[in-house]
């Protein structure tokens, strides 16, 4: 049973906390999102990549707010945005177990008050293994949160997985409704209040992935009226619409390998400075 919990993704989240909060002097710009922000942005000296996998809107908006204050020398704030975002939330899915990784680690709590005595019944008794695995935590000195898990990733999934699946799974949860956008207009807000950047970059998928889906006014209608009305607050940064990568940059349909994540970053650099 213990393998439900999934030991090692508390470890890469317990991870990057040590890393974030040994070096919050140097840290400028923040990243948070999702697995397609994980494996696509390379962190640079200065940079902190916080993207988690199945991170949802809630998780990154309090994950910001915690982080905001202590990071005294913050100037930008990069938010993941992928699909599947409009309308999910990560404790209600078979991955919820990480809901209990986030109260755990940086004591954020589910934002469902049913999920948290659920959640802590399921998996509080596994507390002395997580940290026994984690008394053997090493972090090395300039660890800037880039994806750690990378073993096999240069070996591309592309045509191995079904682009249609995937994209028909991303699609599920942004037809659930856009309950989670609100969490962008709080991040918004928050970036306003202390001056930060706030840079939001729709996160990049393979053509075949996204042939299988609506036309993208249609899937981020939602999230394109808030861009807009913000009045130039907020920078989008459109990685849907481009096709920047071939096969060999692709793991997946919807995450790059880390060929691909270089070309991502040198391409977000040079687009962000317009």
């Amino acid at each position: 049973m213990i393998k439900y919990l999934n030991i090692d993704a508390y470890l890469v989240g317990l991870k990057k906390k040590v890393g974030l909060e040994r070096d919050f002097k140097d840290i400028e710009t923040l990243v948070l999102g999702s697995s397609h922000g994980q494996y696509s942005y390379v962190p640079k000296k200065g940079e902190y990549n916080l993207c988690l996998p199945s991170q949802d809107l809630y998780y990154s908006y309090f994950l910001y707010k915690k982080y905001c204050r202590k990071l005294k020398n913050l100037k930008k704030i990069v938010l993941f945005y992928s699909v599947f975002s409009p309308g999910y939330e990560v404790v209600k899915t078979n991955e919820g177990w990480r809901a209990f990784h986030y109260e755990q680690i940086y004591e954020i709590k589910p934002k469902y008050r049913v999920y948290r005595k659920k959640l802590s019944d399921k998996y509080e008794h596994f507390l002395p293994y997580i940290k026994q695995r984690a008394y053997s935590l090493r972090v090395r000195k300039n660890y800037r949160g880039e994806n750690p898990d990378i073993k096999g990733k240069n070996v591309k999934r592309i045509g191995k997985s079904n682009p249609v699946v995937r994209a028909g799974g991303a699609l599920k949860h942004n037809q659930r409704g856009n309950c989670q956008n609100l969490y962008v207009q709080k991040i918004l807000e928050l970036s306003q209040k202390y001056n930060h950047k706030f840079v939001l970059v729709l996160a990049p998928a393979h053509e075949a992935y996204k042939n299988a889906l609506p036309e993208e006014k249609i899937l981020f209608s939602d999230l394109l009226r808030i861009i807009d009305v913000s009045a130039g607050k907020i920078c989008l940064l459109d990685f849907y619409k481009r096709n920047d990568f071939t096969d060999e940059d692709w793991w997946d349909y919807d995450h790059l390998n880390p060929q691909g994540a270089k070309k991502f970053t040198k391409l977000y650099h040079v687009l962000e400075r317009c």
